[in-house]
């Protein structure tokens, strides 16, 4: 677990609710660190991306079937090394898997046009997750403020201070404004102007 994530959303006013949740959030989002190759973000042509997520469906029904078809002692050698939950999260992990497999979106529209810079798609998932767990954590909409009143109107807000803390944490070389806003929007937030005091 990274230190800098788990203080980042301890920082946060938790809900006494949704406490519990708070260590396995951390672990996902902790699990983002840079440790291998990122995927290749590239586009492909659509029938390369038909063979792939062909390929992927079979790996992921085969991995599925083995899981599913253990007999006890594999089970039980298994959870001695404390493999019992995450057998049961991973079968359930891979079952939504293999659904979304059978019929992926393989258009991707504009955002993945050959011109042009590249989104930076890390920051943009990783905004996401950390608008959910926000929510879920706080009770509270993710939200950007932005201060009319002052120079340059900044932009400010406990949301925006949370992504800020979990990508410098990650090293996410990417605007934690622009994409905390872009987390918000896709919830449908839209962002606050600060009233005057």
């Amino acid at each position: 677990m990274n230190q800098l994530v788990d203080a980042a959303y301890r920082a946060l006013p938790l809900c006494d609710h949704a406490k519990h949740r708070l260590p396995g959030m951390v672990d996902v989002v902790s699990r983002l660190l840079p440790r291998a190759p990122l995927p290749k973000f590239s586009k492909i042509s659509p029938a390369s991306a038909e063979k792939e997520m062909k390929e992927f469906l079979k790996k992921v029904e085969e991995l599925l079937d083995c899981l599913e078809g253990q007999h006890r002692n594999s089970i039980d050698a298994l959870a001695s090394v404390g493999f019992v939950n995450d057998r049961h999260r991973l079968v359930n992990l891979l079952k939504v898997a293999k659904e979304a497999a059978h019929s992926p979106n393989l258009s991707f529209g504009d955002e993945y046009d050959a011109r042009g810079r590249k989104p930076h798609l890390l920051a943009k998932g990783l905004s996401r997750i950390l608008a959910s767990d926000y929510s879920v954590l706080t009770g509270k909409r993710p939200t950007v403020t932005t201060d009319p009143y002052s120079r340059g109107h900044p932009a400010g807000g406990e949301f925006l201070k949370f992504v800020q803390a979990v990508f410098l944490a990650l090293d996410i070389n990417a605007s934690a404004e622009t994409w905390a806003r872009s987390a918000a929007e896709a919830r449908g937030n839209t962002a606050k102007e600060k009233k005057p005091a």
